[in-house]
């Protein structure tokens, strides 16, 4: 039997990364009060997001395997999984090069020059070095991948939950609500620009995933424009700002879940708090997005190609 989404907006839906939160971050302070060493590795950030999963699968009455299917079809995205495939094999290729000597050096290297898509290659740009150097067997080899794979546990699950997590909450309703919250409150251009800014934060911090949040947030951004005549480049620009700043902020997003798991993999132990106060590009981002919405020093081009809503494109310059 098939089910529509209710498509009503729900607070409720929004439970589930409110419920991850409240624990991961609530453990985190109150061993933190008690004094107790790496507090936020306590309770692992995993088996918070495990939990909220559950919470999210009492959402709704529909049988469990409707529900399964929801989460299913958030996880298995393409762009987590894009993410989950990076991560595992950047996983393999630091376990290559920690086995045949090298891996400060090499893995310095790859996060610096190396592009994600010859990751695979560069399992095999350190396998065949060490092999020809008699630092690996085939065997060793073989266990090394093995053992970089499994060393990303962390970030392949955390990000397979948030994938899921999401889908569910859009389903019934979280995305929407916040939608109709931020819609009451536009007057003006400018307030309409603030409404998008913050439609796709709020978006992005309620799924996580920043390409989500402009997706999700994309055509009430575009009625918001057409409705207060804000230009639509200016538009996809504070989709694409403002999505990416929360993203590079908010504790429990896949980014700085991978970057606290990959220094705890290479031996420096700090939680993904630790790195939030360091975000300083996000922060100027941040600030700069929100004066040129009031001060819109960046748009020359705008005024000199206005915008033709009767054709929905610039006017031409003759």
């Amino acid at each position: 039997m098939k089910y529509k989404s209710p498509n009503i907006g729900s607070l409720k839906a929004l439970l589930p990364f409110l419920i991850f939160i409240a624990i991961y971050l609530g453990a985190g302070i109150y061993f933190q009060m008690q004094g107790v060493d790496m507090a936020f590795y306590q309770f692992p950030s995993v088996t918070a997001m495990f939990i909220a999963v559950l919470s999210a699968f009492c959402l709704g009455s529909e049988p469990i395997m409707f529900k399964f299917g929801i989460f299913s079809k958030g996880a298995a995205n393409d762009n987590i999984m894009t993410m989950l495939m990076i991560y595992i094999l950047a996983g393999a290729f630091s376990a290559v090069a920690a086995a045949m000597g090298g891996r400060d050096a090499t893995v310095n290297l790859g996060i610096s020059m190396v592009p994600a898509q010859y990751l695979t290659a560069g399992i095999f740009l350190a396998g065949v070095i060490g092999l020809s150097a008699g630092d690996l067997t085939i065997i060793s080899l073989a266990q090394a991948v093995w053992n970089g794979f499994t060393s990303m546990n962390e970030a392949f699950f955390l990000a397979l939950f948030c994938g899921g997590i999401s889908e569910m909450i859009s389903y019934y309703g979280g995305i929407t609500w916040l939608i109709n919250k931020l819609h009451g409150m536009i007057r003006g251009p400018k307030t309409a620009q603030l409404g998008i800014a913050s439609l796709v934060s709020l978006v992005d911090c309620a799924t996580a995933n920043n390409t989500v949040a402009i997706i999700v947030s994309g055509d009430v951004a575009k009625q918001i424009s057409e409705k207060y005549k804000v230009d639509p480049r200016r538009s996809a620009s504070l989709l694409d700002i403002f999505s990416c700043i929360f993203q590079g902020i908010i504790p429990y997003g896949a980014q700085l879940l991978t970057a606290a798991a990959l220094a705890t993999q290479s031996g420096v132990k700090i939680t993904t708090l630790d790195i939030v106060p360091h975000m300083w590009y996000c922060l100027f981002l941040a600030i700069f997005g929100i004066l040129s919405i009031f001060i819109p020093y960046a748009d020359g081009l705008c005024r000199r190609n206005p915008w033709d809503w009767e054709k929905g494109k610039p006017v031409e310059n003759k």
